[in-house]
């Protein structure tokens, strides 16, 4: 592992809960969106970045535990498209950041809100 990767592992496990460390960006669409494109061009970019499919574990060998760097051979992203309008969203659910089981609404069908505000 990287000396990065150490810093950031060693902060995730700091509270015990095994915390989740992800990079969020936003992205309004103010027309239709091909739900099907664009899992396909995750897969897509996934599969052409390994390190886009690396995770961390431990290994345990009597004295010692060290962690170590893990690259997923192949990783397929599940995600769940809802349409709610606006207005019927609480702000507080709307300014959330998303986590992995509680992706980002769309906010009508042809408009969608990706990642943290």
């Amino acid at each position: 592992m990287s000396p990065l990767q150490q810093g950031l592992y060693y902060q995730s496990t700091l509270d015990g809960a095994g915390s989740t460390y992800i990079v969020q960006n936003t992205f309004d669409f103010d027309r239709h969106l091909d739900a099907n494109r664009c899992r396909h061009a995750l897969h897509a970019l996934l599969a052409r970045h390994p390190q886009l499919r690396v995770g961390f574990g431990t290994i345990e060998d009597g004295e010692r535990t060290t962690a170590v760097q893990v690259v997923a051979a192949g990783l397929h992203p599940t995600s769940r498209w809802s349409t709610c309008p606006p207005a019927s969203t609480p702000p507080a659910s709307r300014a959330a950041s998303p986590t992995p089981t509680a992706p980002p609404p769309s906010t009508s069908p042809s408009r969608h809100c990706c990642g943290s505000r």
